[in-house]
């Protein structure tokens, strides 16, 4: 009798514990979802952030992104390099090399994974995840902090190790992500901050190349010396 009711209380416990990590991964799957939603009809989102990374030898680089995307175009701003994609074509600008790369957009980059089948496989990679915590950091503001660690069927196959999101639970917002590679990969941890977010920003796109070639087909003045 009380070897069966052990069993019972450890099933307990270890269904509590699971119910516990479903909902904890939950909460941050909605918090970042609208980091991953598709623009509507003609609206721009907005998102700003900034990185952080560490590598092996604790070399800290930083940088501040901003980022404007609609259904067909994506313009990426910092200061490692500038993407302006449209629906045919990408141009790179690669400041530091003084170099433009130019692109015709492949069929097979226009068939890449929606953000609805992108979002689906983050969801059974979390979810597939072990939590490490799940608690509250700011109980007046609702900030939490949920800590996940990669399962053992993944390790080897994926280089991330751990994630750590920290997010407002009222405002259903993610604050940062922090994820921690394994010991093969180039970067240790890499933190991302976000800044912004505005899912109806009234930026306006053109076509790529008005951005970095003029009429006439000649590279603009400012990116006259790059290649």
């Amino acid at each position: 009798m009380r070897i069966s009711l052990l069993i019972f209380i450890m099933y307990s416990f270890n269904f509590v514990a699971q119910v516990d990590s479903l909902l904890c991964i939950k909460e941050v799957l909605e918090s970042e979802k609208e980091m991953y939603a598709e623009a509507k009809n003609d609206k721009t989102i907005f998102l700003n952030y900034r990185s952080s990374a560490i590598d092996w030898e604790n070399n800290l680089a930083e940088s501040e992104v901003k980022l404007y995307k609609n259904k067909t175009d994506v313009h990426f701003f910092s200061k490692e390099g500038i993407i302006y994609k449209g629906e045919n074509e990408m141009f790179l600008v690669l400041p530091a090399q003084q170099l433009i790369v130019a692109e015709e957009t492949s069929e097979e980059m226009k068939k890449t994974k929606t953000n609805d089948e992108l979002i689906k496989l983050r969801e059974r990679f979390l979810l597939s995840s072990e939590l490490v915590y799940c608690k509250i950091t700011d109980s007046a503001k609702g900030i939490k902090e949920v800590k996940l660690r990669v399962s053992e069927e993944l390790e080897g196959i994926v280089e991330i190790e751990e994630m750590i999101y920290v997010f407002n639970t009222k405002l259903k917002k993610m604050i940062s992500t922090t994820v921690t590679y394994s010991n093969d990969y180039k970067i240790k941890e890499m933190t991302i901050t976000y800044l912004k977010y505005n899912n109806t920003s009234n930026y306006s796109f053109k076509k790529p190349n008005k951005y970095v070639l003029s009429g006439n087909k000649k590279k603009l003045s400012k990116y006259q010396n790059f290649e």
